[in-house]
């Protein structure tokens, strides 16, 4: 870099390139000292603008440092980087998440000041670092203490936070938008979702009016109430001079120049009206709400009932379901009953029971009418109170045996009959007095009792281990599972009334000798399923395959055929099993992963993959280990008077290796989309995977060299997952995500950019011929930590435990896990770090998916909770009722020291209804 000198005492200024890599902060001229002593101590910094640690920093703010004497200026500029020789850096650097900002440097030897003045506007929201390096001496050669260049610390450097810019937004007022029952004696309260600047609140603007446009006479203030879980909320309280005038509107007027603590006004003004209460008769009473208080926040989502008192005696026959309410509402989306049971309690109490779990995060109304009376010429005054229901409800709650911590979960299956119910299923060892060998459990959570059931065992526990467990559901609360044990594919079914699963019994009763493997299992909305495994004398058992549209597994099956059969869910059987001819290549090829999917008029894909003995690296024509595999389908069409499966059809014809195969059909239209893996070169030239993904129409026949669309990751894509649905118009449309390691393989290269990439096919590319060029992946969440305050040696993060499904709105919902990882410097090598994994989601909502600016981006993404412990395995549903829920397995630590799985359940309520 080059030094501009512009004045003689030792002021020069400097402009920053905008392809610098690093940033320089403070660049320090020189003076000689005139003492002619020795200097031997290092210089200091004594001050620095912004401070160390300084929020809401303004956004045309300049940087700032002085120290205790005057700098060497040639040693601002360029030094070695002593990580990196062939890289060079600045001795002083201002970081904003890594990235350089422009700006010019003036150093005034008078003052030992520096100050960086950026070009343009800092950005908001946002931390800074500024930092020093040893390589600053001053005039006598006395260097500051070298600091790790990924650091900043007080010593020599400051970390600092720019201002946030976003407005003060109205979340709820007091009285009820619209209520027309508001109360004549009681202040009128707006809450904000921050603080507010009390300056702001004045006569002119906050404001209410009456029906003829007039100003109510009264006082605005501004209050802060703490919260018991040392949260706080923030309120404009108008305290009327008289009361209102009954029977009246009201308008509450917000003026934009209400602003918070940082200047951002309000933006708009907010016009909120409501009207107060009729003129009450002489016989007419109220009532007070006892439990919860009135305004009470944190309120249980489970096993609260809402109790009020009258001032008198009332009929209990008019305290109906009509005449008491509990409602969820905001000024955005009105108010929505919630279904309860009322009970008369006495002859001035009545309480209102909830038929489940209220939703949680949410602002209830306790709203009694008029209708209610005392048997004489007298009502109820109508009138409305607030409570607020506790948020992150059903975190981290244990769900397996926890009478037996010792024994592993592993395998977890989930399932949602999309109306309350929502299953777990998964193996456990047991210890059971027969074997100890794994068992099928199952757990449901209930939107009636607002929690998870005792586990239940599904399999028989005297058949030996039980493998690969799988389960779904229709809309009914009828759930089917199935599982490999002793030899053969049993399943069971659940009763929603009885709560119970039926015995254990076969897929295949006239299976000959055997060995089921590799299954999978689909089930429509309606409760009809189909199950396809492998089964054969040599078939390898528990080689394991996603449920519903899943796929995949390791290991295989030699001389194995692919099974398939159907079940009626309304007569309670499974058709005869038919077999699926395996293509000319050989029976005694390994089949290696096996998914399937069907809809609601009975047609069915199954995809596989298979070991093919064409195209080995050396020519010859023969199989070998390691040889390539094949993706091949079938179809069922369900037409006809004996409708068949028909011959395999082979969709890859790269001279390379897939795997990952993942199938999902439309239930109304029957289009489906094929997904696999596939490498774009030879494996043992170190090939990075390509995705491919084929869009079949209903009956379409396809031509797999045209019709593939290839997406290309910058590593090898893993847990890749699609769910499908129908757009507005009815059109069928396809959602895939999938995990990108970055380059260098499943584990990322240190300091990769892992991340999680999303594609979307709309209604056209199941009407007219795809074009790959028409279609891109898009970034929807990183493994990446953007904040520069970690720890210097967290350089990345692992995006793992992938899961994607439809919230209860009908968006498509990604979720995974973010597991912080260190670079060992000894090896070069990523670690996992342990204690610090996130869970977070992205939602496709409005036609694009949440933009992702980091994992830990709470604007981007909603943090679901955080676990001291390992994930091994993540699944996630959503229904009408229980919003969502989230079900993983982590590792923990037995007593004698070997790690375990537990299952655990979390339910965000707050998709809830």
């Amino acid at each position: 870099m080059t030094k501009h000198n512009v004045l003689s005492n030792c002021i020069f200024i400097r402009k920053l390139s905008k392809s610098s890599l690093l940033l320089s902060a403070v660049l320090l001229g020189a003076c000689v000292a005139g003492d002619g002593t020795t200097d031997i101590f290092s210089p200091v910094v004594t001050s620095r603008s912004p401070q160390d640690g300084e929020i809401n920093v303004p956004l045309d703010s300049t940087f700032s440092v002085s120290f205790d004497e005057n700098i060497d200026s040639d040693t601002v500029e360029t030094v070695l980087n002593p990580q990196s020789p062939l890289d060079v850096v600045d001795n002083v650097r201002v970081l904003l998440n890594g990235s350089p900002i422009d700006g010019v440097v003036t150093y005034d030897a008078s003052t030992f000041t520096a100050t960086f003045s950026p070009d343009a506007p800092l950005v908001p929201d946002s931390i800074y670092v500024v930092q020093l390096f040893g390589g600053i001496t001053d005039t006598g050669g006395n260097a500051l203490d070298f600091v790790n260049q990924f650091n900043a610390s007080p010593a020599n450097g400051s970390i600092f936070t720019t201002q946030e810019v976003v407005p003060p937004v109205v979340i709820d007022t007091n009285p009820n938008v619209g209520t027309d029952t508001a109360s004549v004696a009681a202040n009128i309260e707006v809450e904000f979702d921050e603080p507010i600047d009390a300056s702001t609140l004045n006569d002119t603007t906050f404001m209410v009016l009456d029906a003829a446009g007039s100003p109510v006479a009264g006082t605005v203030a501004f209050e802060v109430r703490p919260l018991a879980d040392g949260t706080n909320t923030y309120f404009a309280v108008f305290d009327p001079d008289t009361n209102l005038a009954f029977a009246t509107e009201h308008t509450i007027v917000l003026a934009p120049g209400i602003a918070d603590v940082t200047g951002n006004q309000l933006e708009g003004a907010g016009n909120f009206s409501f009207i107060t209460m009729q003129v009450p008769g002489p016989d007419d009473f109220g009532f007070s709400l006892v439990s919860p208080a009135a305004g009470e926040r944190d309120v249980a989502v489970a096993g609260t009932a809402i109790t009020v008192e009258f001032d008198e005696d009332v009929d209990g026959v008019t305290v109906t379901g009509t005449s008491f309410n509990l409602l969820e509402g905001s000024i955005a989306n009105g108010d929505t009953n919630i279904v309860g049971a009322v009970a008369v309690d006495g002859p001035t109490m009545a309480t209102f029971t909830p038929n489940g779990c209220l939703p949680s995060d949410a602002r209830l109304i306790v709203a009694l009418t008029n209708d209610i009376t005392n048997g004489g010429t007298g009502s109820l005054i109508p009138n409305e109170f607030e409570i607020f229901t506790e948020s992150g409800f059903g975190l981290d709650e244990r769900i397996d045996d926890p009478a037996d911590p010792a024994s592993g979960a592993t395998n977890l299956a989930l399932a949602s009959d999309g109306a309350g119910r929502a299953m777990a299923v998964w193996l456990q060892d047991a210890d059971d007095p027969v074997d100890g060998t794994a068992d099928v459990l199952a757990a449901f959570f209930d939107v009636a009792t607002c929690g998870w059931s005792v586990p239940q065992v599904l399999d028989n526990p005297i058949m030996g281990a039980a493998l690969n467990p799988n389960v779904g559901a229709g809309s009914n609360g009828a759930f089917i599972a199935t599982w490999e044990q002793a030899t053969d594919l049993q399943f069971s079914v659940f009763d929603p009334v009885a709560a119970t699963w039926s015995a254990p019994a076969l897929v295949n009763p006239s299976a000959l000798l055997g060995t089921a493997a590799l299954s999978a299992l689909s089930v429509t909305s309606d409760g009809d399923a189909l199950a396809v495994w492998l089964e054969g004398p040599t078939a390898v058992a528990g080689a394991g395959a996603g449920g519903g549209g899943g796929g995949g597994g390791m290991g295989g099956a030699v001389d194995a055929d692919v099974m398939a059969s159907f079940y009626d869910q309304a007569a309670g059987t499974w058709s005869a099993t038919q077999t699926i001819a395996i293509p000319d290549t050989g029976d005694d090829l390994p089949i290696t992963g096996l998914a399937a999917d069907l809809d609601l008029a009975g047609n069915a894909i199954i995809l596989y993959e298979q070991n093919s003995d064409d195209s080995d690296l050396d020519g010859d024509g023969d199989a070998e280990t390691g040889a390539e595999e094949d993706i091949l389908f079938s179809r069922f069409l369900n037409t006809g008077a004996a409708p068949v499966w028909s011959a395999p059809i082979t969709l890859d014809f790269d001279p390379s290796d897939a795997t990952g195969v993942t199938v999902e059909i439309e239930e109304t239209t029957g289009d489906a989309v094929l997904v696999w893996v596939q490498d774009n070169a030879v494996v043992d030239m170190g090939a990075v995977q390509e995705l491919r993904v084929l869009a079949l129409p209903f009956e379409a026949v396809p031509d797999a060299a045209a019709d593939e669309i290839q997406f290309g990751f910058d590593g090898n894509p893993a847990q890749v997952s699609a769910v499908m649905g129908l757009d507005d118009e009815g059109g069928t449309n396809a959602f895939i995500v999938g995990q990108d390691p970055g380059a260098m393989g499943a584990m990322g290269a240190p300091g990769g950019v892992q991340s999680i990439q999303a594609i979307v096919l709309n209604n056209d590319i199941f009407t007219m011929a795809p074009e790959a060029e028409d279609v891109a992946t898009e970034m929807i969440g990183l493994g990446t930590l953007a904040d520069e305050t970690v720890t210097p040696e967290v350089l990345l993060a692992e995006v793992d435990d992938l899961s994607l499904t439809f919230d209860a709105a009908g968006n498509p919902v990604a979720t995974w896990a973010v597991e912080e990882t260190i670079i060992d410097t000894s090896t070069g090598l990523a670690i996992p770090v342990i204690n610090n994994v996130t869970y977070v989601t992205n939602t496709f909502e409005n036609g694009s998916w949440g933009f992702p600016v980091s994992a830990l981006d709470e604007n981007a993404l909603t943090i679901v909770t955080e676990s001291p412990l390992e994930p091994t395995d993540l699944e996630i549903v959503s229904g009408t009722g229980i919003g969502d829920i989230l079900v993983r397995i982590q590792s923990d630590l037995a007593a004698d020291g070997t790690a375990i799985g537990q299952v655990v359940g979390i339910r965000n309520g707050d998709n809830a209804e």
